[in-house]
């Protein structure tokens, strides 16, 4: 990635998503050995949007989906979800999401976001966790997914610290 996209990524990362689902920058651009993808969606030569996504055997962590807040609403995140499907075929992709409870802050939003991904095909997997505060969703596309093997990829991704999440399934 290059320096002028590298920087774009990075504001828009802490700009759509709070402290508290961030990790470190340096995780997502390869520092700490982690195989993961970080792709920009361009129209007409500007950057619109981007994903994180970590592979592991037949799954596919879509950690992060962000797009420019003004380009919201114009259909840009299904055609990201669309193309990441197409680039991921064959693999059960996971996201995870801040679990929608009625009394959220910003439960509307929850709301929204789950309804998103749904209509993208995403479904609920029943796997609820807490990792470092914040209560999270697992919604799967393309098959199902087991507690077990979300585990073992999230060992993968972050090592002996993803052993501190809190299951309910």
């Amino acid at each position: 990635m290059n320096t002028e996209d590298k920087a774009w990524v990075r504001s828009l990362y802490r700009k759509a998503f709070p402290a508290d689902e961030r990790m470190p920058f340096s995780v997502l651009l390869h520092e700490n050995g982690r195989r993961n993808e970080i792709r920009v969606y361009l129209e007409e030569g500007l950057p619109v949007g981007f994903t994180v996504i970590f592979p592991y055997k037949d799954l596919v962590y879509l950690s992060y989906l962000a797009v420019e807040e003004d380009q919201r609403v114009q259909g840009y995140g299904g055609r990201i979800l669309e193309l990441t499907g197409e680039r991921c075929r064959g693999k059960r992709i996971v996201v995870d999401i801040e679990e929608c409870r009625d009394d959220a802050e910003n439960a509307g939003e929850r709301r929204k976001r789950k309804a998103f991904y749904q209509r993208h095909g995403y479904e609920p997997s029943g796997i609820f966790y807490r990792f470092y505060g914040v209560d999270y969703e697992l919604l799967c596309s393309g098959g199902s997914l087991t507690k077990e093997e979300w585990q073992e990829l999230t060992v993968h991704i972050w090592g002996v610290s993803a052993r501190t999440a809190r299951y309910r399934v």
